[in-house]
């Protein structure tokens, strides 16, 4: 993987992290229950909502669970945020 790889892949990461946080926003809801939920730590959620710690596939299915979004639908947007970002 060059650098240009690893940057947009990070970029894909900071999105994700970003479209899960509006999410969160806009169900008004806590990390506290998105962890219950997600059967994870608090913690945890905290750090990978926050782009603090990169996210496994089995986490970002579970936070999107939590967070009822489709991870499909989660991944494209943050595959097109990315790119528009990239411009």
């Amino acid at each position: 993987m060059n650098n240009s790889d690893a940057e947009r892949h990070g970029s894909y990461n900071k999105e994700i992290a970003a479209i899960l946080r509006g999410r969160r926003a806009e169900l008004g809801i806590r990390n506290r229950d998105i962890a219950a939920s997600a059967d994870m730590h608090e913690g945890t959620v905290t750090r990978l909502l926050l782009n603090q710690r990169a996210m496994t596939v089995s986490q970002m299915i579970a936070l999107c669970q939590a967070l009822d979004r489709d991870p499909a639908e989660v991944v494209a947007e943050a595959r097109h945020r990315s790119e528009n970002n990239s411009r």
